[in-house]
């Protein structure tokens, strides 16, 4: 439901007017239920009857409803948990891009940073470092130039020994992709497990994700569709995924 809001966009006060339409400040099971489908939620009754309880865990709504705080208290601790896992999600691709650009460079990482080494010292100005990785072909680096300093183990504004950095941004690199396929492995093995437990297959799973019926699962069917499967892991897991399916 959050992944729903942060995609379309919508603000808590405005996420909540979405489902409190008599304007009581509570959702009723019905408005609740009717909110679902106008964000292209097609849930059943007992999955909406177990979001309501969650909604309203702390028990402050009158008669099954949920009210205002507890409305926003949820939703805006999930869509900050969903902007992190963007965030990560743009730092990995970003790394992955890198990395890429790295192996198909016809010149070493260290070479092309020792191109910069004006005083023969072995340093090179940190404000070069966008113009290596323009050299490697990629534009504008610079909103990620603090993770790669981090990764580089180099702190901003001082010098740089290029030999260190580049041999522990390529380690860096490394241990992403090979973090990144481990991942999705355990995540794969995780699905099947879970399919075998319920006696699906994947044709059937296909069919659950499919909640429009349109023959192409979209990603928030994906999304939301892996969530009500039983996966317990993070969002961004779920977007990495999706993006190696994609």
């Amino acid at each position: 439901m959050a992944t729903a809001f942060f995609l379309q966009g919508f603000n808590m006060r405005r996420a909540f007017a979405l489902f409190d339409a008599d304007g009581d400040g509570e959702i009723s099971p019905q408005e609740f239920r009717q909110g679902m489908a106008a964000l292209n939620l097609h849930l059943r009754y007992d999955e909406i009857a177990d979001l309501m309880q969650c909604c309203g865990s702390s028990g402050t709504g009158r008669n099954g409803q949920i009210a205002y705080d507890e409305f926003i208290s949820l939703i805006d601790r999930n869509m900050r948990e969903r902007r992190e896992a963007v965030l990560d999600k743009v730092e990995a691709a970003f790394f992955e891009k890198l990395g890429q650009a790295m192996d198909h460079s016809q010149e070493a990482l260290v070479d092309v940073m020792e191109s910069y080494d004006v005083n023969n010292d072995g340093t090179m100005d940190p404000g070069d470092l966008p113009k290596v990785i323009n050299k490697l072909g990629i534009m504008n680096p610079d909103p990620h130039l603090e993770h790669v300093f981090r990764a580089g183990r180099s702190q901003e504004g001082e010098r740089i020994d290029y030999r260190d950095f580049a041999t522990n941004l390529e380690a860096e690199i490394r241990r992403r992709t090979k973090t990144a396929a481990q991942d999705r492995e355990k995540l794969l093995e995780a699905i099947s497990t879970i399919l075998k437990s319920q006696e699906r297959s994947y044709f059937e799973f296909f069919v659950i994700l499919d909640v429009n019926k349109s023959g192409l699962v979209s990603r928030l069917e994906f999304l939301t569709g892996m969530q009500k499967l039983g996966l317990h892991c993070p969002t961004n897991a779920l977007e990495d995924l999706w993006s190696s399916i994609y």
